[in-house]
Formats: structure tokens, sequence, C-alpha cells
């Protein structure tokens, strides 16, 4: 009585958690990087690159594919870490960016901010352009597959 763990993976509630913990993860991974560009490189743009590529590294992976991520259409998660570093980036140091008149907001409520934001838009992604497993499906015929490797 195994289950693969795609099977188990795509059961809707625990897909819906996976997606808000992935949301969670890689909010936090651009924010932190772009930060820490933000304390080290004096540019402006240097910081808001960075931290996209924090979150996109793994498009640019195996090196042998070179920058073909970056031809377009971009793949809609270049566009997503782009987003969340500016934002990291303008509201945590406005007066960098000349916007003297926005006070700075903390990284842990913007980081909380861009968390949610990311993991809904995730979740609808997910729910309109999948078909959501409402049942877990693990009957004999299923676990067969599973066993065989899905073929």
């Amino acid at each position: 009585s195994t289950t693969n763990f795609g099977t188990v993976y795509n059961f809707l509630p625990i897909k819906c958690v996976g997606l808000c913990f992935e949301a969670a993860f890689r909010v936090n991974l651009i924010a932190t990087l772009t930060t820490v560009a933000l304390s080290i490189i004096p540019s402006s743009i240097g910081p808001i690159i960075l931290g996209t590529l924090a979150g996109v590294g793994g498009l640019f992976l195996p090196m042998s594919k070179g920058l073909d991520a970056l031809k377009p259409p971009l793949k809609g998660s270049i566009n997503r870490a782009l987003l969340t570093a500016l934002v990291v980036a303008i509201t945590t140091q406005p007066q960098r960016y000349g916007l003297q008149f926005l006070e700075p907001l903390t990284l842990p409520l913007i980081t909380a901010i861009l968390i949610l934001i990311t993991a809904f838009y995730d979740l609808g992604a997910y729910l309109t352009t999948k078909q959501p497993l409402t049942t877990l499906d693990i009957s004999a015929n299923n676990r067969k597959k599973d066993l065989e490797g899905g073929r």
C-alpha cells in the first residue's frame, strides 16, 4: 500500500499548503539577498538584479542553456522575482531611489505582505489552469501505475 508522492501532493489541500510554503521560501530568499545586496552594492540596479537571480537561478541551469530563460516570452517566475526584488529595494530604501517622501518599511512587514500576495497569485494560477484533485485516488489501479513507474 504505497502511494506516489505526486499523487499525495496533488491532493488539493496539500497542494495549497505546499504552494504557500514555496511562495514563502522564494519571497524570503529574494528579500534576504536583495537586502544584503543593498547593504553592500552602491548601485541602484545591482541589488535588484541579484535579488531577481536569487529567485530564478534554477532557470539558467544547466549552464549549457545560457541565457535562454531571458528570451521572450519571459516565464512568470522571472517577472515575479523581478517585481519582488524591486518592491523590497524601493520600500526598504526609498531614498536611494529618489523617493524621499516615502518612509522606509521594515523587511519583515514587506516580506509578509509579498508572501501573501505571491501565495494567493500562485494558488489562483494553479486553480485556474489545473484540474485540481478533490479526492486522493489511491485505488488499486493507481497503486499499480505508481509501482510500475507511472506507465
